[in-house]
């Protein structure tokens, strides 16, 4: 029996080695040591232990060092769920300090293959939300290394999670290639056989489409972009991607070309469309999809509504335990634009604000999600 057992163990151990679950190596290898102590031919094979016992300390080596990484990407996820993308020197400063921990920059040679996932999300969320240089490229390079590293099912839902990295470094970038988002989204359709979980292809799939949506919109395509829009928003379609946690950033996305393609009354049906998902929003995304609605209203002439939604907008902006500057710029907007007229007179000062104000890297997340500065414009010019 303990022969069998034995035989057994040097044959899975080393499958256990590329296996995602630690715990399960850990355990196979307090199983030989059992073994070890109560089967006198292994227990007397001194040249076997002494093998065994160095698989043992790269086990719990590499053990530590998920469990360090680990520790560190939940430090960057709690101050993501705390104070979100930082706005402030003060709150980079949070981000900072993870940043400059040692184990931040080591050679990624030292980094074992089932911590790699782990270490190179770190990297990446770090890099994207402290505005590193080049932040985009070193993102692409981790992912083609990731790839040459990994395979199979644990490579499939690395490269996923690493995708999904890329994609958000992409949106916040001026200009988005249509052609790597074509290649992303043809190597997703390659790996998805390989990534059992629902949830993660449709986490994907929306954040390829409004990627795409985002791309018509930076290149002033509106009527290309709705013609694309409109085919993602067929039922077939929609089913691959509705049940993602921010699927609602896809009828918005589609709600700012409408928009800017001067077809106000499209918009509305699309705002509305995800008004239930207020909940849900991240506030920048609120402030511009609320700021939406509003410009709807002032270009449709409906007079009650804009003084209606400017008052919602005011006292949903009072409630927020921090304003920025261009939330208080929007806070004096709103505060005395309460009239078609008075808008009309205010934006060419929110205007030239927001045009300051775009160049503050702090205020990247505010401006991510709306179009400000093209959607005062268009209404300036049109009410010349």
């Amino acid at each position: 029996m303990f022969e069998s057992a034995h035989k057994f163990l040097q044959k899975i151990i080393p499958e256990l080695e590329d296996n995602s679950s630690i715990a399960a190596l850990l355990r196979a290898h307090e199983l030989q040591e059992v073994l070890t102590i109560n089967y006198a031919p292994v227990n007397n094979d001194y040249d076997f232990r002494l093998k065994f016992f160095e698989q043992r300390l790269k086990a719990a080596d590499m053990n530590r060092q998920n469990i360090d990484y680990l520790f560190l990407l939940f430090r960057y996820f709690e101050l993501v769920k705390k104070i979100g993308e930082p706005r402030t020197p003060a709150q980079a400063k949070l981000y900072e300090e993870i940043w400059n921990d040692e184990r931040v920059h080591v050679p990624v040679e030292s980094i074992y293959n089932r911590t790699l996932k782990i270490y190179y999300s770190l990297l990446g969320g770090l890099m994207i939300v402290l505005n590193v240089p080049q932040a985009n490229q070193k993102i692409r390079i981790h992912l083609q290394h990731f790839r040459t590293k990994v395979s199979g099912r644990n490579g499939a839902i690395g490269e996923m999670a690493l995708i999904s990295s890329l994609l958000w470094s992409m949106l916040r970038q001026p200009k988005i290639s249509w052609h790597e988002l074509q290649e992303i989204k043809k190597h997703t359709d390659e790996i998805k056989q390989n990534v059992p979980l629902i949830s993660i292809h449709e986490r994907a799939k929306a954040q390829l489409i409004t990627l795409e949506l985002a791309y018509y919109i930076r290149e002033s395509k509106y009527a290309e972009g709705i013609e694309h829009f409109e085919i993602c928003m067929h039922p077939e379609e929609k089913n691959q991607w509705s049940d993602a946690l921010q699927s609602y950033e896809i009828p918005y996305a589609g709600a700012r070309l409408y928009y800017l393609n001067n077809e106000p009354n499209k918009a509305l049906d699309y705002l509305l469309q995800i008004q239930p998902q207020e909940k849900i929003m991240r506030t920048p995304f609120l402030i511009s999809y609320r700021f939406l609605f509003l410009l709807c209203y002032y270009k449709l002439n409906n007079h009650s509504l804009v003084t209606s939604t400017a008052d919602s907008i005011y006292k949903s902006l009072l409630k927020q335990e921090k304003l920025y500057a261009p939330e208080r710029a929007l806070l004096r907007f709103v505060k005395s634009s309460g009239t078609i007229q008075k808008m009309k007179d205010n934006m060419k000062a929110l205007h030239q604000t927001y045009l300051e104000l775009s160049k503050d890297q702090y205020n990247i997340p505010f401006f991510l999600y709306g179009d400000y500065l093209e959607w005062l414009k268009m209404e300036m010019e049109k009410k010349k």
